[in-house]
């Protein structure tokens, strides 16, 4: 198996330095492996087609199908660290979530979608193992992986790596509070079974279920089929993924973007590589409750 190793760079540097703030400024320069999946917050994975060997790759809502149409709500931006080695696995996630249509705030993707809570923010960290297995016998390639984990969630400092980007780009400040100013702990486990089958040609299909529980009584879990082609320079894929979500996440607003996010969802693709490079983009958007997300990626794969 083909590993690749990548680098990021990704707007958390707070320096006011002017080259800094350029940096910052670059946020949609992602780096990640080649048609690697972007799946539950902070739980490892395998990649669509090549499992990487490190990983770190972000989105935003404005990379949906409906553009800034997102209204820069619900999971604002986040960003995954993700490290693999044969049978173990380890990823962490950082994601900044904000509910800010209840305070009568225009341009929220889904104006019609109902709050069982008040507007406010609130940032999650997720990190987690894997212990994964694989097996390639005649009808492709399956796998399967079990390990634990830890949430933790509250004003983990989203609020200025927002506002500090908004600067740069000339948007006026997001200033919603926490909706709980300090920080929450859970513990989780998860697991997780896939599976990849070539059809004709270059054309293979991706079959996946991923599934956590936290120590809070909050279950979240997704389910997702995708067609794959590949050529020499690069790929597509395109399916459809169900999500879904019961209990209550460590914050109200995490609750309320859980919601948001649940349901019925159409995902698209793109890689393309020259050399040691690779150029990506997924989008999904939820055709249940208005969600959408989207990434960019660049990859180094000698």
């Amino acid at each position: 198996m083909k590993h690749v190793a990548a680098i990021y760079a990704y707007p958390l540097m707070t320096s006011a330095i002017g080259d800094t703030m350029l940096v910052r400024a670059s946020f949609a320069l992602f780096v990640c492996a080649r048609l690697s999946a972007a799946d539950l917050p902070g739980i490892p994975v395998t990649g669509r087609i090549d499992t990487p060997l490190l990983v770190l790759d972000a989105g935003d809502s404005d990379l949906g199908t409906e553009g800034g149409a997102s209204g820069d709500d619900w999971r604002v931006a986040h960003a995954d660290l993700d490290w693999d080695h044969d049978w173990i696995s380890a990823s962490a996630d950082l994601s900044l979530l904000t509910n800010k249509a209840s305070a009568g705030t225009s341009g929220s993707s889904n104006q019609g979608f109902s709050s069982v809570n008040g507007a406010g923010r609130s940032d999650e960290f997720t990190a987690s193992l894997a212990y994964r297995w694989s097996d390639d016998c005649r009808y492709g390639h399956a796998w399967g992986q079990i390990g634990p984990g830890i949430q933790i969630a509250g004003d983990l400092g989203g609020r200025t790596i927002q506002n500090d980007f908004h600067s740069v780009i000339g948007n006026p400040p997001n200033n919603l509070a926490y909706d709980h100013p300090g920080t929450r702990f859970a513990g989780l486990v998860h697991a997780g079974i896939g599976g990849r089958t070539g059809l004709a040609g270059p054309l293979a299909v991706d079959v996946r279920g991923l599934g956590e529980l936290t120590t809070s009584g909050w279950s979240r879990w997704r389910a997702e089929v995708l067609l794959l082609a590949s050529c020499p320079y690069g790929g597509a894929w395109c399916g459809a993924r169900q999500d879904g979500a019961a209990g209550h996440a460590l914050t109200a607003i995490a609750d309320d973007v859980a919601r948001h996010e649940g349901g019925f969802s159409l995902v698209i693709g793109l890689t393309w590589h020259y050399l040691d490079c690779e150029l990506s983009l997924e989008t999904s958007h939820d055709v249940t409750n208005g969600g959408q997300d989207g990434y960019f990626s660049l990859a180094y794969a000698p």
